[in-house]
This record gives structure tokens, sequence and C-alpha cells, in this order.
């Protein structure tokens, strides 16, 4: 049986939890969109304007940026956060438009 969101313990940090993750993240519920969208009005990401995401995890806002046409490069000190966030662009923007990278900040 397949887990959903609240399944999975963020504890468990393995392939399997970032593929919920992947899923969730498409679900885009009400509080992500809001936080998200808050964000993004502040930042207001310009077509090749340079963004560095520190802490991406997931790339929430990388991606969001991206889709803007902001160039972005994200960072994060998590191997699996930045193994889903490159997924999750991939799927999202139909091609890896973003620099992820392992580093801490």
């Amino acid at each position: 049986m397949e887990k959903t969101c609240n399944q999975v313990s963020p504890d468990e940090y393995d392939v399997e939890y970032f593929d919920v993750l992947s899923k969730c993240y498409l679900l885009f519920d009400l509080w992500t969109h809001i936080r998200v969208s808050d964000v993004i009005r502040v930042l207001k990401p310009k077509k090749n304007e340079k963004i560095l995401d520190i802490g991406c995890g997931w790339g929430t806002y990388s991606i969001e940026c991206a889709k803007r046409g902001a160039i972005v490069t994200g960072i994060d000190y998590s191997i699996k956060s930045i193994e889903c966030a490159k997924k999750l662009s991939g799927m999202i923007l139909g091609e890896n438009k973003i620099d992820f990278r392992i580093s801490n900040a």
C-alpha cells in the first residue's frame, strides 16, 4: 500500500520519504500556496535575475523563481533533499533549469 504525505515521518529521510514529498508538492495544498505566493510577491523574481536559495530543501522556492525566468542556484546540505529537488524541478519545469548543489551555508 502506498503511503500518503501524513504517513511518512520526516525522520525517515530516505528515498521513500522524498518520493512521497514529490507527490505532496504536486498537490500544492492551500497553506503551501499562500506561503509560496507571499514569498514570491515580496521577492518579485525577474527574468535572468540570479537567485541563490540557501537551504533549498526540495526546491519549492527555487522552482517557483525558475518558473518566472530567474537563474536559480539551490544549495542544501542534504543529499536526499537535492536529489528530490532535481527530480521535482525536472517534473515541473520539463527540464532541469536549476543548478542544485550539495553544500552547507
